[in-house]
């Protein structure tokens, strides 16, 4: 954290390759796909001249962000619909506008012909946490360090949701652990009174 950038935490940058011909073809970077005869100078403009700098960010939980059920909306079984509800913290876009600038930087410092640049991909793939939050004190989180949930004894949740932030990198790890680590408890106290 450097406070003086306008932000706290931090982020990570992924560099990747462009992809293939349809990818080169069809993903929007710029102006949308392509279609007709275009698409033959688009493929051969990105294709292998091309790369990718990825930005994940630490986006820090937000009261406001929450998983909640639906008033209106039902499922097939007419039980009531999730709704997830997110909003991107002030803080987190002078995170990716930061870093947004850097990876711009470092670009045209690489000599790059061209950049195009997407603020904010909201699509591109992220991870929702924290909605069943971990925690010893039942006011606020939804189960103990085991996984087990503070209200239900025999209800023990090991996903993504119980981790209150991933950081910048992909929590997969970091769930998978929790996940053997909830398994080991579970067999360890089998039997014992909640």
């Amino acid at each position: 954290t450097d406070t003086s950038r306008g932000f706290v935490r931090g982020a990570k940058w992924n560099l990747t390759p462009s992809g293939g011909p349809l990818g080169a073809a069809l993903y929007p970077w710029d102006d949308g796909p392509t279609w007709g005869p275009e698409i033959h100078d688009r493929v051969g403009q990105w294709l292998g001249r091309s790369t990718i700098w990825g930005i994940s960010c630490e986006d820090l939980p937000e009261e406001r962000n929450c998983v909640t059920l639906d008033p209106d909306a039902t499922d097939s079984d007419g039980n009531p619909a999730v709704r997830m509800t997110y909003r991107l913290s002030e803080n987190s876009k002078a995170m990716l506008a930061f870093n947004l600038q850097q990876v711009i930087a470092s670009l045209e410092a690489a000599g790059a012909h061209r950049v195009v640049s997407r603020p904010f991909m909201g699509d591109y793939g992220w991870h929702p946490l924290g909605t069943c939050r971990m925690g010893d004190d039942r006011a606020t989180s939804v189960v103990d360090r085991w996984g087990r949930s503070h209200d239900i004894p025999n209800l023990y949740i090991a996903d993504g949701s119980v981790l209150v932030t991933g950081s910048s990198v992909n929590p997969s790890n970091t769930i998978a652990a929790l996940a053997l680590r909830t398994a080991d408890h579970i067999v360890a106290t089998r039997g014992a009174t909640p």
